[in-house]
């Protein structure tokens, strides 16, 4: 695969937006390749054209875990970025439990209802040229579920999901908790 390089006489893909907007799941408490690839890029352009425009940059995570907090390393890297390429930070929003609240499909209420809420003021605050709000990056941490019940729904859809999966490829519920490699039988240390 061929990745898109920018250099000074070329246009890069974003060059003209005013607005970056960064939204990715995390990866590991990090940044996907793709995304890291693409800010290399993209600061590499930037700090060789002196004609390049103002911008600013927002970024957007999700991960699957319910703690928002979760995406704080990937968020401080894109604010590094924003710092090294010369565009001006305009915020971030972390959510949690993104895969229980999507599953990739469009966020629907009563359940998305704080993250619907915290793009929306997000938003309206951008289009008029101000930063991600505080209430907006608060809302969106803010978890939909109470932890107890958190706690008992990743227990059992991750139990029924890793099932379907396995008996997707062919796999027992037995096999799957076989330890193949696990001590038959004990070794006596007396002797």
């Amino acid at each position: 695969m061929a990745w898109h390089t920018c250099n000074s006489r070329q246009e890069c893909p974003g060059s003209h937006a005013d607005l970056l907007i960064l939204a990715f799941p995390l990866y590991i408490d990090s940044l996907p390749f793709l995304m890291t690839k693409a800010l290399q890029v993209i600061t590499k352009h930037r700090l060789e054209n002196p004609n390049r425009l103002p911008q600013s940059v927002v970024a957007i995570s999700n991960n699957g875990f319910i703690e928002a907090h979760q995406n704080n390393v990937a968020l401080a890297i894109c604010h590094q970025f924003a710092k090294q390429s010369q565009i001006a930070w305009a915020g971030a929003l972390a959510m949690g439990a993104g895969e229980a609240l999507s599953s990739g499909q469009p966020l629907r209420p009563p359940l998305a209802r704080y993250a619907i809420k915290a793009l929306s003021i997000t938003a309206d605050a951008l289009s008029k040229g101000h930063t991600v709000p505080h209430e907006a990056a608060t809302l969106i941490g803010k978890s939909p579920f109470p932890i107890v019940l958190w706690r008992w729904l990743f227990a059992r859809v991750g139990t029924s999901t890793f099932q379907r999966q396995a008996s997707a490829n062919g796999l027992s519920r037995k096999q799957m908790v076989d330890r193949p490699y696990a001590q038959s039988a004990r070794i006596s240390t007396t002797g």
